[in-house]
Parts: C-alpha cells; structure tokens; sequence
C-alpha cells in the first residue's frame, strides 16, 4: 500500500498515525476520568448512607429517652409533648430510612434495611404501649417500659449492623478508588510510551521502505545502465509514488538501449543472412527442377488412373441404382402385404374379444343356473320333510281314529247293558264309531298321497342334484374355453403387434432404399464430376509442367 502513496501523503501518513495515537491516550484519559468519577460517587453515596444510618441511631435514642420522660412524668401535658416529640423523631427516621433504600437498591442492603424497619416498627408499637400505660395509671407500666426499652435496643443494634456494612464498604470503595487511580496512572504512562515508540517506529518504517530503500535501488540501476549492463530488471515500476515514475523512466531507457542494440545486431545478421540466401538459392532451384518434374509426371499418371477409376463408378452407380429400384418395388408390395395381414389380425382380434365376452356371460348364467337349482333343491328338501311331518300327524290322528272306534265299541257294550235307558247313548256311539271309521278311511288316503309327495319329492332332489353336477361341469368347461380364448386373444394381439411392427420395418426398408436410390444417384453424378475434374487436372499438370519449365530457365538466366 506505501508503494501507492507519494512521498508528501507518506508524511501525512506519519504524521496521521501520530494524530490517532494522541487521540487514543487522550480517550484513554477521558475513560480513565470516568471511572475515577464513579468511584468517587460511590465512595460519596457510601458516605451519605453512612451519615445516614448514624442520624437513624439518633432518632432511635431520642425516641427512647421521650418514652423514659413520658414513663416517669405522667402528666397529661407531658405525655402530650412525649408524643408529639416521638412522632416528629420517627417521622425524621422514615425520611432518612426511605432515602438510604433509595441510595443502596442492591438486595444485600434491602434486607438490612428491611431489617431495621421491622425494628423500628416493633419499637413504634412498644411506644405506643407505653403512652397508653402512663395515660391509665396503669400498673403495668414498668414493665412495658423495660420491653420497648429493649425494642429500642434491638433497632440500635440493626442501624448500627447497617452502619458497620456500610463503613466497611466505604473503605472497601477507598481502597478500590486508589487501586485503580494507581492502575490507570501506570496505565497512562506506560501506553504514552508504547504510542511514542510505535509512532517513531512507524515513522522509521515508512521512511526506509517507502523513500529510502527504493531510492538506492535507482540510484544502483542507473549505475548499472551506465556501465552498460543492460540485463538487469528494474524494480518499483508497479509503484504510483515519485519513485515509481523514476522507475519507468529508468525501463524506458534501459528498453530503447536494448533495442538499439538488437537493431544493430539485426543489421549484421541481415547482410550474412544475404550472402548464404544467394549460395542457397542456386542449390534450390535446382533440386526445385527435379522435384517438380517428378511431381508433374506423378500428378500426371494420378489423373490418368482417376479417370479410369470415376468411369467405372459411374457405371457401378448406375447399376446400384437399378437394383435399388427392384428392390423398392418389392418392399412396397411386402409393405401392402403386411397392412392387409394388420387389418385381418385387427378383425380376428375383434372376433376373439367377442368370443370371450359371450364364454364369460355363458359362465355368469351357468352360475346363476347353479344357485337357482340349489335354493330349487333347498325348497324340494323342505317339501319332503314337511311331507314327513304331515306322515307323522296322520299316523297320531290314525291313533286317535282307533282309539275312538274302541271307546264307540265299548260306549255301545254300555249302552245294550243299559237297556231301553241306553239306546240314545248307544245312539250316540254308533255315530262315533261311523266317524272314526270315516276318520280312518281319510287317513289312510292321506298317507298314500304323502307317500306319493314324498317318492316324487325325493326323485326331484336327485334329479336337481343331476342338474346341479352337470351344470357345474358346464361351468368348468366354459372356464376352460374362457381361458383358451383368452391365451388366443393375447397371442393375437402379440401377432398383431409384431405384425405393426413388420409394417414399421417395411416402412424403413422403403425409405431406405429410397436413400440407397438417392445415394447411387449422388455416386453417379459424383463419379462423373470425378472424371470430369481430372481430365481437367490432367490439362493443368500439362499447362503447370511448361510454367515450370518457363520459370525455372528464367532463374537460370539471372
């Protein structure tokens, strides 16, 4: 950064960092200052409190000795002036208290201070005791004396606790104050001096690194350029001060005596370079003449055989291109042939789905057929049961029809014992007999008929069970078919799909051909332009090969 500076903003520079030294001592000082000055606060604050707390002793003593006056002299004018005294005592006292608390906010002092109200308060309330006592001549009077004698004691002894803290914290404040005034004095001298070695150190560091050092190393160079050394490289050009500008002039100079000297040399190597230049021009033109006739012949003899190789890729070209002609042809026809095929598989795919759909709802219907004969066979088996049901009360009821027919025979024993009295009961017994026997006749004719129910219901259970098992077979034959139809719808799609991409490939090979017919075309064309371009080259070698002659007698002659 120095080498960017002048010399006069060095000196500023110097200058500036001497300034800022001063302004930090002088900041130092003020801060120093300021410090002292709040020790010197605490160290008055202390001192308030102090005072304070030594006024409070006084109020305390003064209260207790008007409670003494008041405990002896009884009088109500002196109890009236004990009073009055004790309240303007312990209003004093509540001043100075509530202004040490303002002064010693920290919890230490709140607690003594708390402490010291709790005294005086106990103290107040003995007081108060005591004036109430010497009012009423009361006997009890020497005794409540004694008692806020010793609350006044106790609030002694708390304001002088406080007191004592308060002492002890002056000193420790004094003591501090000193300490640091001795602290901040060394502090001030000693920094004083750092700032002064640092600014003279400074102040020699940009003298010799900024101005003195870069001068001698000019003052060297110019030495050197003037003994003729013109390899040496000159140092501080970089630099944006006055040396630097003397450092360019110095590369300037030390750079145009380099190139005269280079234009010197350049001169003497130019005439040597001449005298081989003239040597080496006859030995080139002579080896000049042989290459370039080999060259021409070659050339020559290349265009020759170029011909004869372009008219035979002409004709190839024609023949590649009558081929892929053919070849087109039969690709497009392969191409209709594959779209035809495509449309037949699309159709046979169509069918198949059909196929399967139709076999899928064949298999839904055998199902439902299924579920229809069983709730079919669930309702014959019921009729049967109930057939058996009915057997069973028409058996009771033929029970019942006997039993009756034997009461009607012994109803009718009864009656022809009976005689003339028993011939309306015997009456009365034929008529039952007649029924039970009727009773009987239409049982027996029930039970042929359930008979009957029950033989016809047990053949259609068989015969729905028949039904159901083929029924079932027929379901499992249309899975069969199902899953035969679908193997074949999926193998047609797969058909279908290799057969689009046969058409994809077919497409390709047409448009490839198409490419191959173009690209024999090109051949074509370029095989004549190839023919074409070395006849054309043949003439130029020829036309070439006497400029050469031409030139190269020219060159002679000179």
């Amino acid at each position: 950064m120095l080498d960017n500076l002048r010399v006069f903003h060095k000196i500023l520079v110097i200058v500036g960092v001497l300034g800022l030294a001063i302004v930090a001592l002088s900041t130092f000082s003020i801060l120093s200052f300021q410090v002292l000055d709040e020790e010197m606060d605490l160290i008055a604050q202390s001192g308030q409190s102090t005072l304070l707390a030594a006024r409070l002793n006084t109020n305390v003593q003064a209260m207790n000795a008007i409670q003494a006056v008041a405990a002896i002299d009884t009088t109500p004018t002196a109890l009236q002036a004990a009073e009055e005294g004790l309240q303007t005592e312990r209003k004093l006292f509540n001043q100075r208290l509530a202004k040490i608390r303002e002064l010693n906010p920290d919890a230490d002092s709140r607690v003594l201070i708390d402490a010291i109200a709790v005294k005086e308060e106990a103290f107040a309330r003995s007081s108060t005791a005591v004036l109430a006592a010497a009012r009423a001549g009361s006997e009890e009077l020497v005794t409540l004396s004694r008692t806020s004698a010793s609350a006044a004691a106790a609030a002694r002894e708390a304001v002088r606790v406080f007191f004592k803290r308060e002492e002890d914290r002056q000193a420790q404040t004094n003591r501090e104050a000193d300490e640091m005034a001795r602290l901040r004095s060394i502090l001030l001298v000693s920094s004083s001096a750092i700032v002064l070695i640092v600014g003279i150190g400074l102040g020699a560091l940009i003298a010799q690194r900024g101005v003195s050092r870069p001068l001698r190393a000019c003052v060297e160079e110019v030495h050197s350029l003037a003994k003729g050394d013109l390899s040496i490289s000159i140092a501080g050009t970089e630099r944006k001060d006055e040396l630097g500008e003397v450092a360019t002039a110095l590369l300037t100079l030390r750079d145009q005596l380099r190139h005269n000297q280079e234009l010197e040399a350049a001169a003497a190597r130019e005439n040597e370079a001449k005298i081989r230049r003239a040597i080496l021009m006859g030995e080139l033109v002579a080896e000049f003449n042989r290459t370039a006739k080999a060259t021409l012949q070659d050339v020559s003899n290349a265009s020759g055989e170029l011909g004869q190789t372009s008219t035979a890729l002409e004709r190839d070209a024609q023949d590649t291109g009558t081929r892929a002609t053919t070849v087109a042809a039969a690709a497009n026809e392969a191409a209709v042939n594959v779209d035809t095929v495509a449309a037949a598989v699309e159709e046979l795919s169509s069918s198949i789905s059909e196929i399967s759909r139709q076999v899928g709802h064949s298999i839904e219907s055998s199902a439902q057929a299924v579920q229809a004969a069983d709730r079919a066979a669930s309702s014959v088996r019921i009729l049967s049961k109930a057939a058996a049901d009915i057997s069973t009360v028409v058996g009771l009821i033929t029970d019942i029809a006997s039993q009756t027919n034997l009461l009607a025979l012994n109803a009718t024993i009864e009656a022809a014992r009976a005689g003339e009295a028993g011939k309306g009961f015997a009456v009365v017994a034929g008529e039952v007999k007649t029924l039970a026997n009727q009773t009987g006749r239409a049982t027996e004719d029930i039970t042929r008929q359930v008979e009957a129910v029950q033989a016809q219901t047990n053949d259609v259970v068989t015969a729905l069970d028949e039904v159901i098992a083929s029924i079932h077979g027929m379901e499992h034959v249309a899975s069969q078919i199902a899953a035969a139809v679908e193997e074949q719808n999926a193998a047609t799609h797969e058909i279908a799909r290799n057969i689009e991409q046969a058409a994809l490939g077919t497409g390709e090979v047409s448009a490839n051909i198409n490419g191959i017919q173009d690209a024999a075309s090109r051949n074509g064309n370029g095989a004549t332009q190839v023919r074409q371009s070395s006849e054309r080259l043949t003439r130029v070698a020829e036309t070439l090969r006497h400029a050469v002659e031409g030139f190269l007698t020219s060159i002679q002659r000179t």
